[in-house]
């Protein structure tokens, strides 16, 4: 151990990474909870990639330029930038100079979108580079007890992620984000008092506490902002609009306010689905939101309406300070209000219902809680519609509301997924059992102007009386039916259901209308890159969806380009003893090993976010469990003997078992109590945690036996592995399925076995000493 490391004691070194990777992963996933106000949902990932490429970007740093101060001297420097550079951040992305009337605007689109995530990405880049100089250079010092350094790291990394969720839910995530400077600081007292960087903080603190909410106010001239709350799902707005009260969600989605008076009543019910159901149904509603669902109930005089919503800020609301306004809609006895996630609740409440409407939901907040995902979404998978066949009363019926375009998107998928589950059923004719409708005189007006198309599906087949009174009805309402049953000819509905091979139909199709499942829930995902490249979009909707598309390769060109750079500079400038010294094969297991580790996280954190009811949960208890387990495997693993072989084949095999048997796993014991819940998924995810912690410190001994210089490059290696591995892993997802990125992690993990060889005996330390540099 040299100088340095003895400036320092391992103890208190550990304590140090523990705090700065707490810190910066805090940081990490309450940036993306910030951007979510004022950015979508795929823009997620150059953020995270900007987080992880500063620290690759330090481990460089530290491989080129060899540092000759102790720690004690630079490294209160290094923690004061950052705690600086935490609150004045919030003023950079609160006043970007290049978009005029920032404040004002919602969700930004478009090319404007892409520049200020990038504008925003700069700060904090600067903040992981920053703390990132101080983790690689404890690694560098504290050399011989890596796998212990190592294991602050993963732990600190899995408190961070219970830090940002615990202190968003208390109070928001832009005063979150402002703390974690403190901790900065905090790292700084623990080398030495530290008061000028204390009084920094607080200066710059002090500066930035203005503009903290500025980055999704929704004021505007022609509204009013009533009151804002902002948690670590989602940003709720109450605001009014000519005076009609709505909720805003991260400033872009919004549902009107329901108000509960004689005349609103007794007027006839806007879903026709009423029309054909028998009197006094009981109700499920998934997503009520302001209430125009459950007012709708009440106006088919309702027996009982069962209501979910995901956002708990809503039914605060409308159950506290807004029923002046709500008329005292939900305090009617017949209703049953549930916060969560609506298809879990559903499958969990084990009742059945005449009617279950849904009316565009999405749950774009399971991203919004820094999931690293694509907007996946488990209500509209063929999964789930088999969980609402079976709330459904035997002649119960079903209606979801999606944007309809011309041609058809959204609807024409969950059309198709509707028929494929119903056939899996067994269901002789599936096309009798649904029925599809727009709300317009004359579908050639939606070429211009999408709507809100409603689908509607039975257990049972649609009779002719029910027929004849929704044909009635609708046209009544000036309505155009798209598809019911005995239909022949006119739209791509019919054109469908009379194909002799759908198959084929669905692979002709400009979109992709195949179903979406539980494995692979990208229903918005709706066409190729070629198809967002070529194709201009014609509506806001259309823009969102196509710039998803684009983001993700883009983003991952760059960050693997980025990563090249940052893995072949050091190389190049280091000395030539150096140089062919380096170790090449480590340095490839560790890029494996990177990537493996993304492509293991993000498809676990999806999968238990449905099995476990709501993102949130399957994002910290993933997240955090993977984190500390694999910081308990890098702890002991200098204890174990066990070979390299043994090892990856471990990981290889146990990720292959978990690629085949996760998912019916979850769709068998998805109605256990949540407890138990809990258990499976903890269990599950420390058992390939454990397992995953132990590789890296290992190979990065290996690295480190010519020089400790190396072991900044090797952390760089890694840093920037998972980077790539982010995007590519997600990549993957979208265009194939979860069970086939697990699958891929397994040979990802297999693959070092035949790279680096460690001995197979335990010894008492954790690497043999090297020379110094």
């Amino acid at each position: 151990m040299d100088a340095n490391s003895e400036q320092i004691p391992l103890r208190r070194a550990g304590l140090l990474v523990f705090t700065v990777s707490m810190a910066a992963i805090t940081i990490q996933v309450v940036f993306v909870r910030l951007l979510s106000a004022k950015l979508h949902y795929h823009f997620v990932f150059l953020t995270v990639a900007a987080s992880l490429l500063g620290l690759g970007i330090a481990g460089s740093y530290c491989t080129i330029r060899r540092p000759q101060d102790s720690l004690r001297k630079t490294l209160p420097a290094w923690l004061g930038i950052s705690s600086a550079l935490v609150p004045s951040s919030i003023i950079w992305m609160s006043y970007p100079a290049f978009i005029p009337d920032f404040t004002s605007q919602t969700k930004l689109i478009g090319p404007m979108a892409f520049v200020y995530a990038l504008w925003c990405s700069i700060p904090v880049a600067a903040i992981n580079f920053t703390g990132g100089v101080v983790q690689t250079r404890i690694f560098e010092s504290h050399r011989t007890h890596v796998g212990r350094i190592y294991a602050y790291d993963l732990t600190g990394a899995g408190a961070g992620g219970l830090l940002a969720l615990a202190g968003m839910k208390a109070t928001s995530p832009s005063l979150v984000f402002l703390l974690v400077g403190s901790l900065y600081v905090l790292c700084n007292f623990l080398i030495r008092p530290a008061w000028n960087w204390a009084g920094v903080f607080l200066l710059c603190a002090a500066a930035a506490v203005a503009p903290m909410n500025n980055f999704g106010d929704a004021s505007a001239p022609w509204f009013q902002v009533i009151k804002s709350e902002w948690d670590h799902l989602i940003r709720t707005d109450h605001i009014v609009v000519n005076g009609s009260d709505f909720y805003y969600l991260d400033g872009d989605a919004s549902t009107p306010v329901a108000m509960l008076t004689d005349k609103s009543l007794h007027e006839p019910p806007y879903d026709p689905i009423y029309m054909i159901t028998p009197p006094g149904p009981s109700v499920a509603v998934i997503g009520f939101g302001g209430g125009l669902q459950v007012l709708d109930a009440l106006r088919a005089n309702a027996r009982s309406v069962w209501a979910a919503d995901i956002n708990p800020t809503i039914a605060k609301w409308v159950l506290g300070p807004d029923q002046q306004i709500t008329g005292g809609l939900f305090t009617d006895p017949r209703i049953e209000l549930q916060v969560g996630e609506g298809r879990n609740l559903i499958r969990q409440s084990h009742r059945q219902f005449d009617v279950i409407s849904m009316h565009a939901v999405d749950t774009w907040s399971a991203t919004a809680a820094g999931a690293y995902s694509l907007s996946e979404n488990f209500l509209y998978t063929k999964e789930a519609i088999a969980d609402y066949m079976d709330r459904l009363a035997p002649n119960g019926i079903m209606s979801i509301s999606r944007w309809l375009f011309n041609p058809p998107r959204e609807n024409l998928r969950l059309f198709a997924t509707i028929l494929e589950t119903l056939s899996e059923q067994g269901h002789p004719h599936p096309e009798k059992h649904i029925v599809m409708i727009a709300p317009v005189p004359d579908y050639e007006f939606v070429r211009q102007t999408p709507v809100w198309g409603l689908l509607m599906f039975s257990r049972a087949e649609f009779s002719k009386a029910q027929l004849e009174r929704l044909r009635s009805e609708t046209g009544n309402r000036d309505w155009t039916v798209l598809y019911e049953p005995g239909s022949v000819s006119g739209n791509p509905f019919v054109a469908y259901v009379n194909a002799t091979d759908r198959a084929g139909f669905a692979s002709r199709y400009p979109f992709t209308i195949t179903p979406a499942t539980d494995s692979a829930p990208y229903f918005f995902q709706l066409g190729g890159l070629r198809k967002a490249l070529l194709h201009r979009a014609t509506t806001n909707i259309e823009g969102i969806y196509q710039n998803s598309l684009i983001i993700l390769p883009l983003v991952c060109i760059l960050t693997i380009s980025a990563g090249i750079i940052l893995i072949w500079l050091p190389v190049k400038l280091l000395p030539e003893p150096l140089r062919q010294s380096t170790g090449k094969r480590e340095l490839l297991a560790l890029v494996l090993v990177g990537l493996g580790y993304m492509f293991v996280e993000l498809p676990m954190i999806q999968a238990f976010s449905l099995y476990l009811g709501h993102p949130v949960y399957g994002h910290s208890i993933v997240l955090v469990i993977l984190l500390i387990t694999s910081g308990l495997g890098s702890y002991v693993q200098h204890r174990l003997a066990i070979s390299a072989r043994t090892v990856f084949s471990l990981l290889a095999g146990a990720l292959l078992l978990t690629s085949v048997c996760l998912y019916p796993c979850i769709h068998t014991t998805l109605s256990w109590a949540f407890p138990l819940r809990c258990m499976v998924a903890v269990a599950w995810t420390g058992s390939l945690g454990f397992l995953m912690g132990i590789p890296l410190p290992r190979i990065m001994a290996r690295v480190s036996v010519t020089t400790a210089r190396l072991i900044p490059l090797g952390w760089a290696t890694n840093a920037t592995a998972s980077v790539a591995g982010c995007c590519l892993a997600t990549l993957t997802m979208v265009w194939s399925d979860n069970r086939v990125v697990l699958m891929i992690a397994g040979m990802l993990y297999f693959l070092p076995a035949f790279l680096v060889i460690w001995p197979s005996t335990a010894t008492g330390s954790e690497t043999a000493p090297c020379p110094p540099a």
